[in-house]
């Protein structure tokens, strides 16, 4: 366990600083051509609920895959944090120019007062944020849990008609990631080059 928590920590600070390095124009490119492989895929073509996240930390932005989602009348959420220790996110609908406010981990989430929540379960594709990938469909992400406690359901639900896909950049790819048993992975992976599929095409 210690072993993997500390493999774990010294991924997540190298890939960390790659990312950090990209430039603003670099980073806006690789978005747009990222989005270009996103609108193509089965998983967002017939996706009606669709969720993604506001992008912190050098992370690659989903928000031109949100506003062409929101064009094609595809209803949009992000997710919102609950500070409780429990790791629990809601996901809020989200109409691109609305207000957002900074949470308690500095990211930007909407508000419920001026829109309507999704159950987690009735989400059609969810765009995940994440540190690193294999190709395995292993996650790293912050270490917070909030995915892998919102989404334990689609591990064991045969009936789950959802589909978490991973956005990234190539450069956050690496050889294999430890895991435990409660880490929940990813259905695909999509970054500025490629896709991979790893659940049954629609």
């Amino acid at each position: 366990m210690a072993e993997n928590q500390n493999t774990k920590a010294a991924v997540r600070r190298s890939i960390r600083l790659e990312r950090a390095k990209l430039s603003i124009k670099q980073q806006a490119k690789k978005a747009e051509q990222l989005m270009q492989i996103i609108v193509q895929l089965p998983e967002f073509i017939h996706s009606q609920h669709l969720a993604a996240y506001w992008p912190n930390d050098s992370e690659i932005s989903p928000l031109g895959i949100l506003a062409t989602a929101y064009k094609m009348g595809k209803s949009c959420y992000l997710p919102k944090l609950d500070p409780d220790p429990i790791a629990h996110m809601q996901f809020v609908e989200y109409h691109p120019g609305d207000s957002l406010t900074a949470n308690h981990l500095g990211i930007l989430e909407p508000s419920l007062e001026h829109r309507k929540s999704i159950a987690p379960k009735s989400l059609d594709l969810v765009l995940v944020p994440l540190v690193a990938f294999d190709t395995k469909g292993q996650r790293l992400g912050m270490g917070k849990g909030y995915y892998d406690y919102t989404f334990a359901f689609h591990k064991t639900d045969p009936n789950s008609k959802l589909f978490l896909l991973g956005i990234a950049y190539d450069l956050q790819k690496v050889s294999e990631l430890p895991f435990q048993e409660w880490d929940i992975p990813l259905d695909g992976v999509a970054t500025e080059t490629q896709s991979i599929n790893l659940k049954d095409p629609l």
